[in-house]
């Protein structure tokens, strides 16, 4: 790492702390044993950070759930794209395979006129030799 690149992490670090610092982000979250003032262990907080906790909750829970379509969307696109690709690939399978029998064909026919061709010169040599 060049001294440039750690001069300027440096000064991203720092500035972060320092917004951390300032950002005034106290929670006032306390345990509570079982039978304090509770019927339950658990944990007592004031209405401000019992507000931000839940806050906290509901934009987790809106993240996960974008996330989910995100992913069932990206889901049902990979499956659609799929599915065209077979579709090409079968059409490409099919074209070669018709192209394969045009080419069979074709080879079939210059042989058979060939092979006409050979006896028909074959006939007549044969003719004229014959004489």
């Amino acid at each position: 790492m060049s001294l440039s690149h750690r001069m300027m992490l440096s000064i991203l670090l720092a500035v972060w702390f320092v917004s951390i610092a300032e950002a005034g982000t106290a929670c006032d979250i306390r345990q509570v044993p079982k039978g304090w003032v509770s019927p339950s262990p658990g944990y007592w907080m004031d209405i401000e950070t019992g507000r931000d906790v839940v806050s906290g909750w509901q934009t987790a829970i809106k993240e996960r759930d974008a996330y989910r379509r995100g992913y069932e969307d990206l889901r049902g696109e990979i499956g659609r794209s799929s599915e065209t690709q077979q579709a090409a690939l079968l059409d490409l399978a099919r074209e070669l395979e018709t192209e394969r029998q045009e080419w069979r064909r074709s080879i079939q026919r210059e042989r058979s006129e060939g092979i006409l061709w050979g006896v028909l010169i074959g006939g007549v040599v044969g003719a004229v030799v014959a004489r």
